[in-house]
């Protein structure tokens, strides 16, 4: 990282970063909001363990729209984009 005073004095240095990368401790699946005037809204999610990730998309009545991830994940934190313009 390289300094410079009011006066122009230079000063370089060389910090030490330090990150911490955590699992999260349970299932969760985050509250989306979606935005009338977009038709895509995030979904957020996260898994403490590695498997097999399903994630279904429900009308009101129950019925099966749309399945918008079923494979192996690695434990983790995942957002998702669903498109919510659905075919007439």
């Amino acid at each position: 990282m390289k300094q410079i005073d009011y006066k122009g004095y230079l000063e370089y240095f060389n910090p030490e970063i330090h990150a911490t990368v955590c699992v999260p401790q349970k299932f969760d699946l985050s509250q989306n909001y979606s935005d009338p005037f977009n038709p895509v809204t995030s979904i957020k999610f996260e898994t403490p363990f590695d498997g097999i990730v399903i994630l279904k998309i429900s009308d009101i009545n129950g019925k099966e729209i749309s399945t918008l991830t079923d494979e192996y994940r690695t434990a983790g934190y995942y957002e998702m984009k669903l498109n919510l313009i659905l075919p007439i």
